[in-house]
């Protein structure tokens, strides 16, 4: 429950990401839910929120009617209670449990309006009503109306918008989406890029939910669970959802920005693919089974940025991101040599180098076939040492200074036939 008061001198209408409704009252609403399925990853395993194309004002009181469920106002999710500086409220969520069949609720902040769905929960259809809350903008892929969309819903007075895809929910700025006369165009290369990121999990192009992503004015630099990028300006990290800056927002509803289709966008602006965002949501995708903390913490999630900018945007490695410039990837692997190949240096980039050679080498196919076969195993170890052994003797080579077994080696010597094009031979004597 929301319970901590607006620090003095910020007011939750001005100055801060909560913004404010425009006149249009609408006095109700409706909104049909469908169902939320199991099967998430270990990240994803918590509840998730269903939109009701609602918004509250701020100082309003609404009326709600709904099977016992939780209600939730805001998606603002980062705790900035510990920030040393606030631009924000530090807690923008509050929570409701709807304990008869109508109740009023109320918020100091706006916030658009949802449902929580219990975790792993199959709920069919329900009905929600919904009293003095105001409409917000919403498009949803391969359903909205076109005509719909320009002549009224893109006008909501709601400060936040939503446009979305099967696979992931965008909360963004009203403001950012009022201009827009046709969001398909950007809608569709979100639903290629998310079904290319469903792919390389080796998951169903269907996520078992969508994603959301969250713009903010402050992004918690204490999120648990969290990994961090700076994208464009300050910080995006992993989660449910995914949280990123108000200034990245550009990014992620511009369609040349978000798919660097030609005409190629000024340099200025952005000319080599989206790296961060994708980044944050292949994070989501973590397996334990194959991640080896904290080595690959900030490695393994980047195979989901390498393959949808190439697979998806057209952009290669080189240009989606500068660490993989060709001259500074041979650097890091020399340094990496010549201090010893020791595993307390083997992080970032150097590890990502470990998988993208094989991968080179194998094509961009084979992360596909591994993390498939991962699912089909049993019994698999949760000690680093075991999980590299495994990898290893799945996938990898062993030239990067991890703590293979002696049999291991002796096995694959005679299991396997050597690696004539191992890129790894020109550093090692």
């Amino acid at each position: 429950m929301w319970e901590q008061s607006v620090p003095e001198g910020l007011h939750p209408g001005e100055g801060t990401h909560v913004g404010a409704v425009r006149e249009g009252l609408q006095p109700m609403g409706r909104a049909q839910f469908g169902e939320v399925c199991g099967g998430l990853s270990p990240l994803q395993n918590t509840p998730s929120l269903e939109w009701s194309y609602l918004s509250l004002s701020e100082w309003q009181c609404l009326s709600v009617t709904v099977v016992p469920r939780w209600v939730q106002i805001g998606c603002h999710a980062d705790d900035l209670s510990y920030a040393a500086e606030l631009r924000r409220p530090p807690l923008a969520v509050k929570k409701f449990k709807v304990e008869k069949n109508t109740m009023e609720v109320s918020s100091l902040l706006v916030g658009l309006i949802y449902v929580i769905m219990p975790k792993e929960s199959t709920l069919g259809q329900i009905s929600v009503t919904i009293k003095e809350a105001v409409q917000a903008p919403f498009f949803r892929h391969g359903e909205t109306d076109i005509s719909a969309w320009q002549s009224t819903i893109r006008q909501y007075p709601a400060p936040w918008a939503e446009p979305a895809t099967e696979n992931i929910i965008l909360t963004v700025p009203a403001a950012d989406v009022h201009h827009m006369d046709n969001p398909e165009s950007l809608l569709s290369i979100w639903n290629k890029k998310m079904n290319a990121i469903g792919r390389r999990a080796a998951i169903s192009a269907t996520l078992p939910r969508p994603e959301r992503m969250v713009a903010d004015v402050q992004v918690s630099h204490d999120c648990q669970d969290c990994l961090w990028f700076t994208f464009p300006a300050d910080s995006i990290h992993a989660g449910y959802p995914v949280m990123h800056q108000l200034e990245s927002v550009t990014e992620m509803v511009d369609v040349q920005l978000s798919s660097c289709l030609p005409p190629p966008p000024p340099p200025k602006k952005k000319a080599n693919g989206l790296w961060g965002a994708i980044h944050e949501l292949g994070h989501n995708q973590q397996q334990p089974e194959w991640e080896f903390p904290p080595r690959t913490t900030e490695a393994t999630y980047s195979l989901w940025s390498v393959y949808v900018n190439e697979t998806v945007l057209g952009i290669p490695r080189d240009k989606a991101h500068k660490a993989l410039a060709l001259e500074l990837r041979k650097k890091r692997i020399q340094d990496y040599i010549e201090n010893g190949a020791q595993l307390k240096d083997w992080e970032v980039f150097t590890a990502l180098e470990t998988c993208l050679q094989p991968q080179e080498a194998f094509g961009k196919e084979a992360f596909i076939e591994i993390f498939s076969e991962y699912q089909n195993m049993s019994e698999l170890p949760d000690d680093n040492d075991s999980k590299m052994n495994l990898w290893a003797e799945t996938f990898s080579r062993l030239a990067w200074g991890w703590p293979i077994k002696e049999s291991l080696s002796q096995q694959r010597a005679v299991s396997f036939p050597s690696w004539s094009d191992d890129p790894m031979k020109q550093y090692i004597s």
